[in-house]
Formats: structure tokens, C-alpha cells, sequence
């Protein structure tokens, strides 16, 4: 990264940088883009490599920034869970920093170096973009944003819905964000997860995915659909929306008309992952559905079955609706 050569040029830059108006929960945007805050006139900073520099910020001792590295201090579970620091041992549970691995199920690799954070967010922001996700050059437009509102009300037109914007650490919480669908027919967050795991994405039917879009008719399902398929709309393979609105932690599902639980509730990418990762393997929410909310899923989960079971119900030994899997029973 390239130094200023005097303060004044830094100072003139920041300055310039500060100008125009930032939208709700932006950072590193308009008004929020403080140039000194990264470049600096002959400080160690300026010569650090890019996820040093971010994690300067936004490490496991962040206090003003929201943490995205392994260890929580914030309280409140984070909406994208934690990365893996380089060369730390939870490389599967999640996104590495400094992983030179190409991404499953897709054909993207990092380039030299490995992993770093502008490969998904931009450094200086992108307005209106939810949580400053990289625009990806070469892509429609559609597939490019995932845009975003703030506030008590819920603007059903924009995919991300941050209900409160008091303090930081709520507007990073899990149960701080609801993913609208503004078209029913695609999920943005899943067109997005799809520029590097391509294969994972899809609806029934695609070759990649398996299914029908009628049925399962002989087409076996190699992958659950991010989108086109709702909770319980699919009543014979035992999918049950009566269990899913039972319960007290639902994971994160996307709805066309704002409403959770609803008949349109369809789940996507959030809904079994968490974006960054947390302790359990590819970031899994191990969520009953009861306990208290945590970011590997809830006090109630311990298995991933305990997550399949928030929508399924083949194997539930305890009752319909009444209480934890069956393999969570056995544990006990």
C-alpha cells in the first residue's frame, strides 16, 4: 500500500475522503471514510499487508469497530460469526484469512498471498451495499448489490432489513438483521455466495442441484436449493412450517413479505451458514430452535441434525413439535 508523501497530502485527502452523505449503517463510506484512519505519513500502519490492517480494527480486541476474528467480545452473537486468523486450527470451520485454497465448489482462488478481507468487502466502502460487500465486476447488476435499510420500518423493496442502528454492537447482532426477497424467484445473498461456490446455488431442478421443480420424479437432490422452495411447501418430503414457526430460535430465512415465521419463509445460504464461520464445521448453526441464542446456533444444539430438524421432522423421536432431535435426545 502506498504512503502520502507529506501529512498535508494526508490531511487534504482525509479531508476529501469526508465528503458527502452516508447511508444508514454504512462505514468506510461518505462522511465515515476517515483516510487517516488506514493510510498514515510514515507509520508502521501504512506498511502492514491489507487483513493487518483491517484487523487493526476489527481483530479479537476490538472495542470500536465490530470484531470479525475468532473470539467475541462484543456480547451479542454476530450476524456473520468469525473468521479464522492465518494459520490459526479451525480451517474448516469457516473463512481463513491468508487461505490460499480455492473456494468450494467454485472455481475462485485468492491470488498470491491467500485470503484477505477486501476479497469480499471494499475497503473504502460501497454505498447502499449491505455490509460493504465487493461489487463483482462482470456480473448484472442484480447479482452484483445486496442493498440494505435501517429503522423500525421495513422497506420490503431492499434484501437486508438492520431493525435497530442504536449502538454497535446491535447493529452487528444476529437477531438485529431480517433478509427480505424482494423478487420471490431469487435470493441476492445466494446470487452473491455464488461468485465463488458456484455449484452450491441453485433451485430444484438445476443440474446442479438435483430435484424438480414439480417433485423429486426420479431427479435425486445432491444439494438443498437457496432459493424456490419454501418452508413446508414440500409436505412429502416431510418439510413441516408448523414446526419451524414453533419455535423460539428460527434460523435466518428470507421472506417476500416481511413477515417471520410466514408461508413464503425460504431458506438460502444464511440460513445454515454463518457468513465469516463460527466452531463448527463450514459454519453450521447447531440451532434447536430453544436455549439461548449463540453463534454456533442456540444452547439447545449440539449436532447438525438439530439444524436440519428446525424444517424437517423425519427422525424426531420426541413428538412432532415438542422438544430437540432425536439424535440430541440419545446424547442425553
Amino acid at each position: 500500500m502506498r504512503r502520502l508523501s507529506a501529512a498535508a497530502g494526508a490531511i487534504g485527502l482525509a479531508l476529501a475522503c469526508s465528503a458527502g452523505p452516508a447511508s444508514a449503517g454504512d462505514y468506510h463510506s461518505g462522511g465515515t471514510l476517515v483516510c487517516g484512519e488506514c493510510h498514515t505519513n510514515g507509520k508502521a500502519l501504512s506498511r502492514q499487508d491489507a487483513n493487518s490492517i483491517c484487523l487493526s480494527c476489527h481483530g479479537t480486541a476490538a472495542t470500536a469497530a465490530p470484531g470479525a476474528l475468532e473470539v467475541n467480545l462484543g456480547g451479542l452473537p454476530r450476524q456473520a460469526g468469525a473468521l479464522n486468523g492465518p494459520g490459526g486450527p479451525h480451517h474448516f470451520t469457516g473463512h481463513t484469512l491468508g487461505s490460499p485454497d480455492r473456494a468450494p465448489g467454485g472455481t475462485w482462488a485468492p491470488a498470491a498471498g491467500g485470503l484477505v478481507c477486501t476479497d469480499c468487502h471494499a475497503a473504502h466502502g460501497e454505498p447502499a451495499q449491505h455490509r460493504n460487500l465487493v461489487l463483482r465486476p462482470g456480473t448484472a447488476e442484480m447479482d452484483r448489490r445486496i442493498t440494505y435499510g435501517s429503522g423500525s420500518t421495513n422497506d420490503r423493496t431492499k434484501d437486508v432489513w438492520l431493525r435497530r442502528s442504536t449502538t454497535m454492537a446491535e447493529r452487528y447482532a444476529a437477531d438485529n438483521v431480517r433478509f427480505n426477497q424482494p423478487d420471490s424467484t431469487r435470493s441476492a445473498y445466494a446470487a452473491w455466495c455464488q461468485g465463488c461456490h458456484t455449484l452450491f446455488h441453485g433451485a430444484a431442478g438445476a443440474v446442479n442441484m438435483g430435484g424438480m421443480a414439480g417433485g423429486d420424479a426420479g431427479r435425486p437432490w445432491e444439494r438443498h436449493p437457496t432459493v424456490g422452495v419454501t418452508v413446508g411447501a414440500r409436505g412429502e418430503r416431510h418439510s413441516s412450517f408448523a414446526r419451524y414457526a414453533s419455535l423460539t430460535n428460527r434460523v435466518p430465512t428470507l421472506s417476500h413479505s416481511g413477515t417471520w415465521p410466514a408461508a413464503d419463509n425460504t431458506v438460502s445460504c444464511m440460513s445454515c451458514h454463518k457468513a465469516h464461520g463460527n466452531r463448527n464445521p463450514f459454519g453450521l448453526l447447531y440451532a434447536s430452535g430453544r436455549g439461548q441464542l449463540t453463534e454456533e446456533g442456540d444452547t439447545g444444539g449440539g449436532h447438525y441434525i438439530d439444524l436440519c430438524h428446525q424444517c424437517h421432522i423425519q427422525g424426531v423421536e420426541t413428538g412432532p413439535f415438542a422438544g430437540s432431535s432425536g439424535v440430541a435426545a440419545r446424547r442425553r
